[in-house]
C-alpha cells in the first residue's frame, strides 16, 4: 500500500540559499579584482604598460631634440650640456614617478575603504538573507508528528519495522510513538523530524521506509 499522505519534497528554500551563496561569492570576487588592479589604474598614458611603466616616457624623452654643439665648440662644453640634459630627464622622470606613486597610494586607500564598506554591507545583507533562508528550510524540512502520552489500548510491536530492535522500539515509545497508524500518517517533514530528534533512529525512518511498512502493518 502507498503512504496515506503524498510526500513531495520542496527544494525551493534550498535553491534560494544556494543562489544567495553564489551571488555573494561573485560580488566579493569582483570587488577584490577591482582592488587588486587599482595601483595601475591611474598611470599616465605616457608611462606605458604595467610591465614597463616608464618605457614610453623614456622613449619620448629620448626623441626630444637636443641642440647640437657647434663643431668647433670645446669638448668640455658638449660634456656639460649632455650632463645637464641627462639630469633634467632624470628629474622629470623622478617627479612623474613620485606623482604617480602618491596618486596611486591615495586612490588605493580610498578604494580599499570603499571596498571594505561595501563588503561589510554585502556580508551583513547576505548573513541576514542566509539566516532567513536557513530558518525557512528548517521549518519546511522538519515538522514534529502527532505524538501520544500513552498508547490507545495495546501498543503495536514496532520491532516489525525494518531496522527497529527492542531498544529502538522503547525509544520510539518514550518519544510518544506507539502505533503503526501514527507512523503511516507521517509526512516527509515528520519523517525528517523523527530521523533527527528521536534517539537511536539516525535516519532509519526515511532510509528503511517506515511509513510504507507501517501502512501495510496497520491493515
Amino acid at each position: 500500500m502507498t503512504p496515506m499522505h503524498a510526500m513531495t519534497p520542496d527544494f525551493t528554500p534550498m535553491m534560494r540559499l544556494v543562489a544567495l551563496q553564489t551571488r555573494f561569492a561573485v560580488e566579493t570576487s569582483q570587488m577584490m579584482m577591482k582592488l587588486a588592479m587599482m595601483p595601475w589604474s591611474n598611470l599616465p598614458a605616457g608611462y606605458g604598460s604595467v610591465c614597463a611603466p616608464f618605457g614610453a616616457t623614456t622613449a619620448k624623452t629620448a626623441e626630444a631634440p637636443v641642440e647640437a654643439a657647434p663643431v668647433d665648440a670645446p669638448v668640455e662644453t658638449a660634456a656639460v650640456e649632455t650632463a645637464e640634459a641627462a639630469e633634467t630627464v632624470t628629474e622629470t622622470v623622478a617627479d612623474a614617478a613620485e606623482d604617480v606613486a602618491e596618486t596611486t597610494v591615495e586612490t588605493t586607500a580610498e578604494t580599499a575603504e570603499d571596498v571594505a564598506e561595501t563588503t561589510a554591507e554585502t556580508t551583513e545583507a547576505f548573513t541576514e538573507e542566509t539566516t532567513e533562508a536557513a530558518e525557512e528550510i528548517a521549518e519546511t524540512v522538519t515538522e514534529e508528528p502527532a505524538l501520544m502520552t500513552a498508547p490507545e489500548g495495546d501498543a503495536d510491536d514496532l520491532t516489525l519495522l525494518n531496522g527497529v530492535g527492542p531498544k529502538l522500539a522503547e525509544a520510539l515509545n518514550e518519544a510518544g510513538i506507539y502505533h503503526y497508524r501514527q507512523i503511516a500518517a507521517w509526512t516527509e517533514a515528520n519523517v525528517a523530524w523523527v530521523d533527527e530528534n528521536v534517539s537511536g533512529v539516525r535516519g532509519r525512518a526515511s532510509r528503511n521506509g517506515w511509513v510504507a511498512q507501517a501502512a501495510e502493518l496497520a491493515n
